[in-house]
């Protein structure tokens, strides 16, 4: 979204607002708002919003409903971005458990969360329960979207960052070597997104002195 459609989007999200009583419409109008200000990066006006968005939906919806769901996994995607780890991991808790309440196991909306709780945990340094986590995350893009879907890429590279912090750069250099390929797939070769796989790749054969075609030389 441009600057100028965000000052739209933010004048009548705000108007709107003001209109709104404290019911599950004002939620929505407070959730978007702070939606909004995370696309801004203003995360600690996001989180404001937001907790506004909670305190409204918990005096007027289930506990378990869907749509507090959502909101803690928007405030989870905003601690995330603001470093707060254990608030960010706390909220995307909440929301797993709702929607494993209403659900079924294999629905893609668990990908979302399970992606974030991945993130958090390689955050906190938690190399092994972050893998888990983005393992989860693969299992069920795989089912849920065609094979040269970008959210796979993004799976793929986000374990592939993990498996190099942990020093298992032969397995990071498989995730990034499908990330590629994927990319193939679906991008035109002078994309310059390329540049970053390209240079994953490049880091681990360093690391590991593991060049293609090497045994070929001697």
């Amino acid at each position: 979204m441009k600057i100028g459609q965000f000052d739209k989007a933010e004048e009548l999200y705000n108007a709107l607002s003001e209109q709104a009583s404290k019911d599950t419409d004002g939620a929505f109008l407070y959730d978007q708002l702070g939606r909004l200000k995370s696309e801004q990066e203003k995360y600690e006006e996001a989180a404001k919003l937001l907790e506004i968005s909670l305190e409204i939906d918990q005096t007027s919806i289930p506990e378990d409903h869907a749509d507090l769901s959502i909101t803690y996994g928007n405030m989870s995607s905003v601690y995330y971005q603001q470093g707060n780890y254990s608030k960010a991991l706390e909220f995307s808790m909440k929301s797993l458990e709702i929607k494993k309440t209403t659900l079924p196991p294999n629905h893609p909306d668990f990908a979302i969360t399970y992606n974030t709780i991945g993130l958090v945990y390689g955050g906190m340094g938690n190399y092994t329960q972050a893998i888990e986590f983005h393992e989860k995350t693969l299992k069920i893009q795989e089912i849920a979207l065609p094979p040269n879907h970008y959210n796979l890429v993004i799976a793929f590279s986000n374990m592939g960052q993990i498996y190099q912090k942990m020093g298992e750069y032969s397995k990071a250099l498989e995730c990034y070597e499908k990330d590629l390929e994927i990319k193939k797939k679906g991008l035109p070769a002078d994309h310059p997104i390329f540049a970053i796989t390209f240079a994953n790749i490049g880091q681990m054969y360093v690391i590991t002195g593991d060049y293609p075609g090497r045994a070929s030389r001697h």
